[in-house]
C-alpha cells in the first residue's frame, strides 16, 4: 500500500526538499524583485525631481476663473430644436428575443390546427 501524505516519512521529506530546493529558489526571486523594485524607484525619483525644475523654471500663469452664479443666464448659449419630433420611447423595441419569442408561438398555433387521427 502507498504511505499517506500524513506520514511522518512523507513530511520530513517535503521539510527537505523545501529547505534545499524551493527556499533559495525564492530567495533569488526576492532578491530579483528587490534589486528591480529599487531601480523603477531610482527612475521615478529622478523624473520627479526633472518635473519640479521644470515647474520651477516655467513663469507662473494665473488660470482665468470663471464663476457660474445662479443669476447666470445659461439658456442664450444653448440651441434649443423646437421643431424637432418627439421620439417615443414606449412600445416594443423589436429585438431579436421578441421575433424569436413571436415566431415560437406563430409554430405553437400552427401545430394546435393539425388534426390527428
Amino acid at each position: 500500500m502507498a504511505k499517506s501524505m500524513r506520514s511522518k516519512i512523507k513530511r520530513r521529506f517535503r521539510a527537505i526538499k523545501r529547505q534545499t530546493v524551493f527556499a533559495p529558489v525564492e530567495t533569488a526571486r526576492i532578491q530579483r524583485l528587490a534589486a528591480k523594485q529599487t531601480q523603477t524607484d531610482q527612475q521615478t525619483n529622478s523624473s520627479l525631481i526633472k518635473s519640479e525644475e521644470i515647474q520651477q523654471l516655467l513663469p507662473q500663469r494665473k488660470a482665468e476663473s470663471t464663476i457660474f452664479s445662479p443669476t447666470t443666464d445659461l439658456t442664450s448659449d444653448m440651441i434649443i430644436d423646437i421643431d424637432a419630433p418627439k421620439i417615443s420611447t414606449s412600445g416594443p423595441r423589436n429585438s431579436r428575443h421578441q421575433q424569436w419569442k413571436r415566431k415560437k408561438l406563430a409554430r405553437k398555433k400552427k401545430r394546435n390546427g393539425l388534426i390527428h387521427f
